[in-house]
């Protein structure tokens, strides 16, 4: 068992999520009942938006299971919020990181500084950006290693 900051790390998904949280402090964090109200007052058209969040990043099955986490993480910054959830494709433990929902006034931007700052701790992290909807994505133009998808 590892422990960082006190937490026992049990799962690869705590592993990466215990790296996650280290590398944004102050941005990233537990998405919990409190992310209620600050998830729909950035898109008052979406007030389903936190319960979209935790279905979409909850991943408790054998591969993406968290201990610390159940619900995924949010992160916010003063381009946008999303949500981040942490997966794993098979058995060869390669972090799977999905930004969910992107919204706030310069969504963009916070997608880009995230990956970048991902990318420099976790190299082989893949990460995916979900529900962005076309009408948001004609001025985002996203790295190479980012895939976005709807499905």
């Amino acid at each position: 068992m590892i422990t960082n900051h006190d937490v026992k790390i049990v799962t690869f998904r705590d592993i990466v999520e215990a790296k996650l949280v280290e590398q944004f402090p102050g941005y990233l964090r537990k998405l919990d009942e409190n992310s209620i109200i600050e998830v729909a007052e950035e898109d008052r058209e979406k007030l389903s938006g936190y319960l979209e969040l935790a279905f979409l990043m909850n991943g408790q099955n054998r591969l993406s299971s968290s201990t610390y986490y159940p619900r995924g993480l949010l992160y916010k910054d003063q381009s946008g919020i999303f949500g981040v959830g942490v997966f794993f494709r098979s058995e060869k433990w390669e972090p799977c990181i999905h930004i969910i929902s992107p919204r706030g006034v310069n969504w963009q931007r916070a997608v880009d500084s995230f990956s970048q700052k991902v990318w420099e701790h976790l190299p082989e992290a893949e990460i995916f950006i979900r529900h962005t909807f076309l009408t948001r994505c004609d001025k985002f133009q996203p790295q190479k290693r980012l895939t976005s998808t709807d499905a």
